[in-house]
C-alpha cells in the first residue's frame, strides 16, 4: 500500500414512506406514526351522549382491542411501510354500538429499507479502516531499518542524478547521515 490509503464508504439512503387517506369529516385521526407503531384519536359524534359510552372498539390487521376511559389510541407490534385500515365503534352502556360516520383511516407505517443495517454497516467500515491503520502503523514500527534502507538508496541515487557524487567516490554525507559505497551501490546507516 505505500502508505496510501483509499477508503470508500457507502451511506445507505433511507427512504421513508408515509401516507395518510384523506378522508373528509373523518371521525378518526392518526396523530403520529413510526416503522412499527400508529397514535389514533377520534371524536365522539354529537348525537351520542358520553355519559351512555361504555368502550370503544378498535379494529385494525383482523385484530380488535378495546378501550376504556380515552379518545386515544397506539398501536405497537406493525409491520414496516405497511397499510393499516384503522377503525373504530362505540360500545353503548346497553351492549349496542354505534358506527360513526368516518370511523376509519388508512395509513401506511414508515419504511426503512436498511432496517437497521445503515449502522452496521458503518461500524463494519470503522473496524476495517482501524485495523488497516494499525497493520500500517505496526509495519512501520516493526521495520524501519527498511525504511531507512529506503530513504538513503533514494538519495544516494538522486546525488548520481545531479551529478554531485563522482561514481568512484566513497565518503560519508553529514547532512543525511549516509556512509555510501558508490562503486558496490551498498548503503550503510548510521545513528550520530
Amino acid at each position: 500500500m505505500d502508505g496510501k490509503l483509499a477508503i470508500f464508504l457507502v451511506f445507505p439512503i433511507i427512504v421513508t414512506v408515509a401516507f395518510q387517506s384523506a378522508v373528509v369529516n373523518a371521525a378518526i385521526e392518526v396523530t403520529s406514526y413510526t416503522e412499527t407503531t400508529i397514535a389514533v384519536n377520534w371524536t365522539i359524534p354529537s348525537d351520542v351522549d358520553s355519559s351512555n359510552i361504555t368502550s370503544y372498539t378498535i379494529t385494525y390487521d383482523s385484530k380488535t382491542r378495546s378501550v376504556s376511559g380515552s379518545t386515544t389510541y397506539q398501536i405497537t407490534g406493525l409491520s414496516s411501510g405497511t397499510a393499516y385500515t384503522v377503525c373504530y365503534v362505540i360500545v353503548l352502556n346497553d351492549g349496542s354500538t354505534n358506527t360513526p360516520s368516518g370511523n376509519c383511516v388508512i395509513v401506511y407505517t414508515t419504511y426503512d429499507p436498511m432496517n437497521g443495517y445503515a449502522v452496521a454497516a458503518i461500524v463494519i467500515a470503522s473496524i476495517i479502516v482501524f485495523v488497516l491503520i494499525l497493520a500500517k502503523a505496526l509495519e512501520i514500527i516493526l521495520n524501519p531499518e527498511e525504511k531507512k534502507d529506503k530513504k538513503a538508496k533514494a538519495l544516494l541515487e538522486e546525488k548520481k542524478r545531479d551529478h554531485k557524487v563522482h561514481p568512484d567516490t566513497k565518503g560519508f554525507d553529514d547532512a543525511n547521515n549516509i556512509d555510501y559505497d558508490i562503486t558496490d551501490i551498498s548503503v550503510k546507516t548510521e545513528v550520530k
